[in-house]
């Protein structure tokens, strides 16, 4: 923050989930910039890499989330730099100490930060071009607020954020907020790739995008070529998200994606000499035969996997769906975020490094037809998340590869997961997995005319069953478990400003107040009815943070 007399560690209960290790404050020394950074340490134990990080001699202070995964080659690269930690945290210092800002675009990884530069009177808020980790700026109560919580923001800097109300219609019909902007007036996001530059007022004064160099590119190789390159790549990408890391854990759904990870992590833990005997977790079915249960078992006895079977506590549904929502920031309304909040949750007192499949619809045409993903002539290749996307992408494509998984998919992981503790890693957005798939011909990437072709020739001799098998996702029938106790838990949390936010677009069943509500017209208008809740939860962790009041 560039800041006065703003109390900056008001913000820091809101922040604490997120970064459980340790929590500091730096001011710059004429008073008029503050960091405060809660930290949740997986690379380089020792204090001395707490954050912000300060090099003394250039002046120049840093606090970012996430992890560079490049940073063991990297500290070769800038071996020049007098490195005093071996923490990831540093490397970052490094890259724009002796490279300026353009010095960032090196970093592979998921990174958000911001770096203050007191010789220079400037600060830079930086996110990577794949943009996994929130990165947020507003001009609020004449100050410039920066940081990866929205809510923390508002509460550090003393301001009650008026909602947008041009996000309403987007939000109840993607359940998400446009990644594009925030659900606040004068709140912006800082998209991936981007680097701006604020001079010591708080005005802007340079902004562009930086991304790494990919390392491999398709280059007219054969299929079968592009298969050594796509599996090495994948091999790379779980190695890197492994590396020193203890007791990982993999989320195994039985779904090609999680699996396709679960088979490389196999690999190369074998590969390394460490325990191949991996954990891996995934949702016990509910109702036999109709979840993904049976494939994750057959997946796991295949590769070696030790797996646990998570069954959420249905006694208090409503108590742990309301616990689940008030980890986000924004609002998100898909269910499925309790889903992967449940999982995380039962890892969470073991596992803090957590692999999935995440990206593998996005980077690999899994989502739809296969022929949905082709448009016709040359389109715009501009990406918001990740590489440059194919020319052949049609609009849906680019829609689905660009605000979906920006705004849908990689907040409901962060959230899920950071928020307790945890760290979720995707390897299959991984910048050079991404950069190399990208450049690959719609006929490789849909091998046989199916979705997600080429990642399921990666599991080279499992059974046609298994690789064949109809898309059933990570669906636990939640409102079935729920309409036994009469969704106890659901109307008592309905705000009303959220109902007259939404009046005009709610169904029949749900118009009115919500203690009149029936359990059929709930059940039979479910979605609709999540999304409301899910609102209702971003209103009330809004009063609580404009009231001082600390949540969770």
């Amino acid at each position: 923050m560039v800041s006065g007399e703003v109390p900056l560690a008001a913000g820091l209960p809101l922040l604490r989930r997120r970064g459980p290790d340790s929590s500091r404050e730096w001011r710059s020394a004429d008073g008029l910039a503050e960091l405060l950074h809660a930290r949740l340490a997986m690379v380089d134990m020792d204090e001395r890499a707490h954050q912000p990080l300060t090099d003394s001699r250039r002046r120049v202070s840093l606090a970012f989330v996430g992890e560079v995964y490049n940073h063991r080659e990297l500290r070769k690269e800038l071996a020049d730099y007098p490195f005093r930690t071996e923490s990831d945290t540093e490397v970052i210092l490094a890259a724009y100490l002796l490279r300026g800002i353009d010095g960032l675009g090196m970093l592979k990884g998921m990174v958000a930060c911001c770096l203050v530069d007191e010789e220079r009177r400037r600060i830079i808020l930086f996110r990577d071009a794949v943009g996994k980790k929130p990165l947020f700026f507003a001009r609020w109560q004449g100050y410039l607020v920066f940081g990866s919580s929205l809510l923390a923001m508002a509460r550090a800097a003393g301001a009650s954020p008026r909602i947008d109300p041009a996000v309403l219609d987007f939000y109840w019909q993607k359940m998400f907020v446009p990644p594009q902007q925030t659900v606040f007036f004068d709140a912006q996001p800082v998209l991936p790739g981007e680097a701006i530059e604020f001079d010591w007022q708080g005005a802007e004064v340079g902004r562009r995008r930086l991304e790494p160099p990919a390392a491999v590119k398709y280059g007219g190789e054969s299929f079968a070529e592009s298969m050594g390159v796509l599996r090495e790549l994948i091999d790379r990408a779980v190695f890197r998200r492994l590396d020193h890391q203890h007791r990982p854990a993999l989320l195994l759904s039985g779904g090609i994606d999680s699996t396709v990870i679960a088979d490389a992590a196999a690999r190369v833990a074998s590969r390394e000499g460490a325990d191949p005997r991996l954990e891996a977790l995934t949702l016990a079915s509910l109702l036999p035969w109709l979840d993904d249960e049976p494939y994750a078992k057959m997946a796991a006895k295949r590769l070696g996997l030790d797996l646990k079977l998570v069954r959420p506590d249905f006694s208090r549904l409503g108590e742990n769906v309301v616990r689940a929502l008030d980890l986000q920031d924004e609002p998100l309304g898909m269910p499925s975020f309790f889903l992967l909040e449940r999982l995380v949750h039962a890892a969470a007192n073991h596992n803090r490094i957590l692999l999935s499949g995440d990206g593998g619809d996005e980077v690999f045409l899994g989502y739809g037809r296969p022929e949905e993903w082709q448009g016709t002539g040359q389109g715009e290749t501009t990406s918001l998340s990740g590489p440059a996307l194919p020319s052949w992408f049609s609009p849906w494509a680019r829609e689905t590869a660009g605000p979906v998984l920006l705004g849908h998919m990689l907040p409901k992981v962060d959230r899920a997961s950071v928020e307790q503790g945890v760290e979720i890693r995707c390897p299959l957005l991984d910048w050079e997995v991404m950069a190399y798939a990208r450049g690959l011909p719609f006929e490789f990437l849909t091998c046989g005319g199916q979705a997600k072709g080429m990642l399921k020739e990666t599991l080279t001799g499992w059974p046609r069953r298994f690789i064949r098998r109809p898309k059933l996702g990570f669906t636990y029938h939640l409102r079935w478990q729920w309409v036994l106790d009469d969704f106890n838990g659901l109307r008592e949390n309905i705000h009303d400003r959220a109902l007259d936010a939404f009046a005009g677009r709610l169904p029949k069943g749900l118009r009115g107040r919500p203690d009149s509500w029936g359990r059929i017209a709930v059940f039979r208008h479910f979605n609709d009815a999540w999304r409301l809740l899910a609102w209702s939860r971003f209103l009330f962790r809004l009063s609580a943070s404009a009231s001082g009041v600390e949540k969770g």
